[in-house]
């Protein structure tokens, strides 16, 4: 008698977990979204999507209609579940964010199966970060590298111009201690040799990244990393990238290497931002002209050649100018 009561005891336990796994799948399948109840339905006209790697700190954008729709049917093949914890998560994997024209309809952080849309956590079946990479790199070509290399040359704000003032103190003092050759200058000079190369690696940690070793050498051996801040100490200002223009790839279909010539507008500004100066005839102060030649480094694309063929127009009126008087 006891034998079967055991039994009975075995089997109605095993119904009673059966009943709450159905349960929860059931509640589950009722409560889970799709992307389609985040973007719409039907699918909107989306112009342009932006990814950022938040392992890197790079983004890339599309407006090709074709990885649109791709990166939506990625996102399309899994649900949604809202998560028990709704505390905040530090960092993500990637954070994707789609436009109509210039207007944000979505954004959605993405980090091994946790998603952050709308302010909400959600669990998702499927991780598909092995996905959002591969989409993430088909976006990552010789133009755009060239491109942010180009933009982080020239764009200046508070920051960087913090820094170069750090870089020209500790300048003066290496040709203070060279000037006066004491016993302590030697030590004196190592230090503040250190010191000089630690601001300068913070002052440049942007363009470092996009470039090979010897590239990076001959921009800082040419000062072509502090002309921006030069002028901008100088005049108290700001500057920012207003446009790009991008000659075809002097390389053509070469999947190995790709050049550009460039001209860049540059627009200077206050540091309240209140006022920019602007040029009567181009529109703004400062067109700069150039070549930036990429390399292949491990299946990555490097700036390993850059050359400034015409120099800001503030440039040549501030700087070079009164150097000639």
């Amino acid at each position: 008698m006891v034998k079967y009561k055991n039994k009975f005891l075995i089997i109605l336990l095993g119904v009673v977990f059966l009943a709450c796994i159905m349960t929860l799948l059931i509640r589950n399948s009722i409560n889970s979204k799709t992307f389609e109840d985040f973007i719409g339905k039907p699918n909107p006209n989306i112009s342009k999507v932006v990814m950022f790697n938040g392992s890197n700190g790079k983004s890339v954008f599309t407006t090709d209609k074709s990885k649109i729709q791709k990166l939506v049917i990625l996102l399309k093949n899994r649900s949604y579940y809202k998560a028990s914890d709704q505390r905040g998560r530090d960092g993500f994997g990637y954070s994707y964010t789609f436009y109509i024209d210039n207007k944000k309809i979505l954004v959605v952080s993405d980090s091994n199966g946790s998603v952050k849309i709308y302010g909400t956590y959600y669990n998702t079946t499927i991780v598909p970060n092995n996905g959002l990479k591969t989409w993430y790199n088909s976006l990552v070509t010789s133009s755009t590298v060239a491109q942010e290399f180009i933009n982080y040359l020239y764009e200046v704000d508070t920051q960087k111009v913090a820094d170069y003032k750090k870089l020209i103190t500790i300048r003066s003092s290496l040709e203070a201690v060279d000037t006066i050759g004491s016993k302590g200058s030697i030590k004196a000079d190592k230090t503040l040799n250190a010191k000089y190369s630690k601001v300068l690696q913070t002052f440049d940690r942007r363009i470092q990244s996009l470039m090979t070793k010897e590239a990076y050498e001959g921009v800082v051996g040419n000062r072509y990393n502090t002309l921006s801040s030069v002028i901008c100490n100088k005049g108290d200002y700001l500057m920012r990238v207003k446009d790009f223009i991008f000659n075809k790839n002097l390389y053509g279909d070469n999947e190995e290497k790709a050049g550009y010539n460039y001209e860049v507008k540059l627009q200077y500004v206050s540091y309240d931002w209140k006022y920019a100066l602007m040029d009567s005839t181009k529109g703004y102060v400062g067109i700069s002209k150039g070549y930036v030649v990429l390399s292949k480094v491990n299946d990555q694309w490097k700036v390993s050649t850059y050359k400034l063929t015409v120099a800001p127009k503030l440039y040549q009126e501030t700087i070079i100018k009164p150097q000639k008087k």
